[in-house]
């Protein structure tokens, strides 16, 4: 990328670039686009009509070499990967303007002071945006054709009251399966990107769903080895549209090596101790090896209780090495007892082994009569 683009819009403390993708009618003209800075300094009920794009830098179809594209920003030819380049096609308005954050474009990506410094803001520009645009990549192998699926059993069930007929046909179902397979749901930004969005668009190809009605469709479809694995990230992005809209502050940080950093907050931790894939216990350590300070709730342990996948006991016992004294409730103990799963019982029973004891250190250091002062 041209140096001398990036140096006309040097950027403050507080402050990235956004990205204005021009209206063309004809789909296949050059993507032209223009640049200007931003101010993310909060402002008290304002709102941003700005729009984050998450996304792979290369896509599923582009192997190992990453196949590049051209577009015009701001009269500079720049290059960037097919994957981008699909997506801002799909994006593009016929008439409108379209105001995006999209990282390859808003960063100088040859410049590493500013990567350094522009990487912290990620959170606050993904949480301030109007809405946070997934894009999983065009439509091949039917791709479009399976969110338009998971859309079809989101609307059945809502109309129906109750849970849809999932008896997808061989074809339907195997699509939705190759969709849940791309790359997109293998990065671990997500936590990051779909953890703070307060709005979330799914696209596939020109097909587009809200993020709500993509979970609600896919809680009708039974493939359970594969839903294990992606269960915090789906966790995550139903939860968008129940944070609130202008509060891009959340408690506890998680920074990995340089290269981004993820928000610590109960939603994510309760994602991280919920799922039932086997990669479960690694993704929990990661983020509580970063978090020193996080308080496990009682509300964290009834997930962890009801946890039924085989990953449940090891779970637990991090939670205990990492706070000595997890709250162990009537709840939480219920919520084991109810565990049908494979380790349900042994989950309850390391539960009950732990509120024992306790209770018998409780017993134990509970000061003497006449042992005023005394310090236990």
């Amino acid at each position: 990328m041209s140096s001398g683009l990036y140096k006309s819009l040097p950027l403050e403390a507080n402050a990235t670039r956004m990205v204005r993708l021009l209206p063309d009618k004809e789909k296949n003209a050059e993507i032209e686009c223009e640049l200007f800075t931003y101010d993310l300094t909060e402002v008290e009920g304002k709102k941003r009509l700005y729009e984050a794009l998450s996304y792979v830098w290369s896509g599923d179809q582009e192997g190992g070499a990453e196949k590049r594209k051209e577009i015009k920003l701001l009269g500079h030819t720049v290059p960037i990967t097919a994957n981008l380049h699909a997506a801002m096609v799909n994006l593009r308005d016929h008439q409108f303007e379209r105001v995006l954050w999209v990282d390859a474009i808003c960063i100088n990506q040859n410049d590493l002071d500013e990567k350094n410094k522009q990487i912290p803001l990620m959170r606050t520009i993904y949480a301030q945006a109007n809405r946070v645009i997934i894009w999983l990549g065009e439509a091949f192998e039917d791709g479009d054709k399976a969110l338009e699926t998971i859309r079809d059993l989101a609307e059945r069930k809502a109309m129906s009251g109750k849970g849809a007929d999932t008896k997808l046909s061989r074809s339907n179902r195997e699509s939705c399966l190759k969709l849940l397979q791309r790359k997109w749901f293998r990065r671990i930004w997500v936590l990051q990107e779909a953890g703070v969005a307060r709005s979330i668009e799914i696209m596939c190809g020109s097909v587009q769903i809200n993020g709500y009605t993509f979970c609600e469709g896919l809680s009708q479809i039974e493939i359970p080895s594969l839903l294990r694995l992606i269960h915090p990230v789906l966790y995550l992005i139903r939860g968008a549209q129940f944070r609130p809209r202008n509060a891009s502050r959340l408690r506890g940080s998680l920074y990995i090596g340089e290269l981004i950093v993820i928000p610590v907050s109960e939603q994510v931790l309760k994602a991280a101790v919920g799922s039932i894939g086997h990669a479960a216990p690694l993704i929990l350590e990661t983020l509580l090896r970063y978090q020193d300070n996080f308080q496990v709730t009682e509300e964290v342990v009834k997930v962890v209780a009801a946890n039924m996948g085989f990953a449940g006991p090891s779970i637990l016992e991090q939670l205990f090495k990492y706070q000595d004294n997890i709250p162990i409730t009537e709840e939480v103990i219920e919520a084991a007892a109810g565990n049908k799963g494979y380790d349900g019982s042994k989950i309850l029973e390391m539960l009950l082994s732990i509120k024992t004891i306790y209770q018998l250190l409780k017993r134990l250091l509970k000061p003497r009569q006449g042992m005023r002062g005394m310090d236990l």
